[in-house]
C-alpha cells in the first residue's frame, strides 16, 4: 500500500479475408461496441483480431482519463504474446501479455496489466477525454481468452493536503496529475461550461510531495512537467 499526499453489446461486425491463391490463411476482423465499467471476454488467435469501441451512459466523467485493464487466464509464453493497442485522438499506445520482468531472483511473468492512457491535454481548460479504440491480436494458433475493461480514473487529479492510497505492481503502474491552476472543467464545474482560461490563485505555487509505504519492495516514483 502506498500513500500519497498531494455492458451492453450494440454492434458486431465480422470481416473475413478469404484465402488467396498463394495459400494465405483466412483472417477475421471482429468489431464490437461495449460499455465502460463492464468486464468483457473476447477470443483471439493467429487468424482472428478484435477491434473494440466503447460508450458511456453519462458524460459526468468525461474530464478524466481512461484506464485499460486487460488479463488472461491462459498459460501464455513470450513466444506468442497478446498485443493490446489503444488508439487515441493524438497518439497510440501498445502493450503485451504476458509481461516479462527481470529480477535478481529470476524472471516474473504477469498475465494481467493496467494502463492509464495519457490525456491529450492535461491543462486547466480540458473539456473532455475522448474514448479510445482497442485492438487485440496474437500470433498464437490456439484460441486465447482475454478479459478487458475500461474505466475513468476519477482520482487522477490530486488535491493539496489530501491523502491518496494506491497499490501498484510492475504490470499495473499508475500516475496522477497535480495542477497549479485548476482542475479540468468536467471535474469541478457544476454549471454551464465556459470558454476561456481559468486560474486558481489560491493554489500554492510550490508544494511538498510526501510518499510513504509499509512494504519492503522498492518502488520507483518520478515527477515531471506536463508535456
Amino acid at each position: 500500500m502506498i500513500r500519497i499526499i498531494f455492458g451492453a453489446l450494440f454492434l458486431t461486425i465480422v470481416v473475413s479475408a478469404t484465402k488467396n491463391n498463394s495459400g494465405v490463411s483466412n483472417r477475421n476482423f471482429i468489431y464490437n461496441t461495449y460499455k465502460y465499467d463492464t468486464r468483457i471476454e473476447v477470443f483471439v488467435n493467429d487468424t482472428t483480431e478484435q477491434f473494440l469501441d466503447f460508450y458511456e451512459e453519462s458524460e459526468l466523467w468525461h474530464g478524466y482519463p481512461t484506464r485499460v485493464h486487460v488479463s488472461t487466464n491462459e498459460s501464455l509464453t513470450t513466444d506468442n504474446p497478446i498485443f493490446v493497442t489503444a488508439t487515441q485522438q493524438k497518439g497510440i499506445s501498445s502493450w503485451e501479455l504476458p509481461l516479462l520482468v527481470q529480477t535478481p531472483g529470476g524472471a516474473l511473468l504477469f498475465s494481467d496489466m493496467a494502463r492509464t492512457l495519457c490525456p491529450h491535454d492535461a491543462g486547466p481548460d480540458i473539456k473532455t477525454e475522448n474514448r479510445p479504440t482497442i485492438q487485440i491480436t496474437t500470433s498464437n494458433p490456439k484460441n486465447v481468452s482475454v478479459d478487458i475493461k475500461l474505466r475513468r480514473v476519477t482520482d487522477f487529479y490530486v488535491d493539496v493536503n489530501k491523502e491518496l492510497q494506491l497499490n501498484v505492481t510492475p504490470s499495473t503502474p499508475k500516475y496522477f496529475f497535480f495542477s497549479f491552476d485548476q482542475h479540468p472543467w468536467n471535474v469541478t464545474a457544476a454549471g454551464p461550461v465556459e470558454m476561456g482560461t481559468r486560474f486558481n490563485y489560491t493554489i500554492p505555487k510550490s508544494v511538498i510531495l510526501i510518499i510513504d509505504s509499509d512494504d519492503d519492495i522498492c518502488a520507483t516514483v518520478s515527477i515531471q512537467n506536463n508535456s
